[in-house]
């Protein structure tokens, strides 16, 4: 276990903070994603050069590198969970079946300051504390670290987050059914990006126009509803050239690219590679 300064980090991935009370924090970012459950009080949340309200029983996401902090606090308790699932080597499994997992960590962080925060998480004071002793057991893993800590740690964590993402998927409020909506049109793409996907089709998920939707995966993600699609099929693609040993063209059909040529060029035009000297460069050691 290290600690950078009140922050007790597992492993590289993994780190947890509890502040009893939280005083003033001036802005400041981190390298993980940050899960931040407010346990009491209240003050002000600050994002850049605007600022929220949040008293106890809110729960919301700071992504890599956004500028935050708090002021005018008072009797704040949070406790902060930081941690970057990749990292981690965590497998998503059907995480990404869950609209409330890619609104609550996808689209509401980023999209926070269109919303004025009105679309974060709010519990009740009974149920965020259910989600704290499932922090607390983190914590203990995290300042008393022995063999199986971190497999332990994890488990807890991923309780967690799909906890509050079921939780999400529950809110009724007009800002937070909009994040579950394109949260739901990313959901889709996961489940059908193996055959054509029309913007009017997503758009029509997200029960938004067209241009609504493009401009909200632009913010969000920093691409088109589009180019979300492709960069996905690639992946996807990317893994079964580590995984298998499948043609080219058998995993262009599996991936939603037309043919194998077609998976080819934009393969090399994304990642600068072909697919076989992607799949060379992945092999292990001992099968080269």
């Amino acid at each position: 276990m290290a600690r950078l300064g009140n922050i007790d980090y597992l492993t590289d991935g993994l780190a947890i903070r509890r502040q009893k009370p939280q005083s003033r924090m001036f802005l400041h970012d981190h390298p993980l994603t940050e899960l931040v459950l407010v346990m009491s009080g209240r003050c002000r949340h600050l994002l850049g050069n605007d600022s929220f309200p949040v008293q106890a029983g809110d729960v919301f996401v700071i992504t890599p590198g956004m500028c935050h902090g708090y002021a005018d606090t008072e009797n704040l308790v949070i406790v902060n969970l930081m941690f970057d699932l990749d990292l981690l080597g965590v497998p998503r499994f059907d995480l990404d079946e869950l609209p409330g997992y890619h609104a609550l960590f996808t689209f509401e962080p980023r999209l926070r300051r269109q919303k004025q925060f009105s679309a974060r998480l709010r519990l009740s004071l009974a149920r965020i504390a259910e989600i704290d002793t499932l922090a607390a057991a983190i914590e203990r893993e995290v300042l008393h670290p022995t063999a199986g800590s971190l497999f332990t740690a994890i488990s807890y964590l991923m309780h967690i987050i799909v906890a509050l993402s079921r939780e999400y998927s529950l809110q009724e409020c007009a800002e937070s059914l909009d994040m579950l909506r394109l949260g739901g049109a990313l959901t889709f793409v996961e489940g059908n990006y193996q055959r054509p996907i029309a913007v009017e089709e997503l758009a029509r998920l997200a029960h938004m126009s067209e241009r609504s939707l493009y401009r909200a995966f632009q913010t969000a993600l920093g691409c088109s509803p589009l180019e979300y699609v492709l960069q996905l099929r690639l992946r996807r693609a990317s893994e079964l050239l580590r995984s298998s040993d499948d043609k080219l063209d058998e995993i262009a059909k599996r991936t939603g690219f037309a043919d194998g040529g077609y998976l080819s060029r934009q393969f090399r035009k994304h990642y600068h590679l072909s697919p076989s000297e992607y799949r060379r460069a992945t092999l292990p050691l001992h099968s080269r």
